[in-house]
């Protein structure tokens, strides 16, 4: 467990303390990718880019995810 825990945790705060430890960091690269070379035959898609953004803000807002361990 963390070193600055001095107080006698709760059950739900031991496990959180003991899932962010153990689990350590979590890096998340989301691409969204909305222009294709005209030769590969794909049309310019709309959304790709936005629902990268909307992953990434996902995985920083739920706190379950991990994924605003900075």
């Amino acid at each position: 467990m963390s070193e600055k825990s001095t107080k006698a945790l709760t059950s739900k705060e031991r496990k959180q303390e003991l899932l962010t430890t153990a689990l350590g960091k979590v890096g998340v690269l989301c691409v969204g990718v909305t222009d294709y070379l005209p030769t590969a035959g794909f049309p310019k898609l709309k959304k790709c880019a936005n629902d990268a953004m909307q992953v990434q803000l996902a995985f920083r807002e739920t706190p379950h995810l991990f994924g605003n361990t900075e």
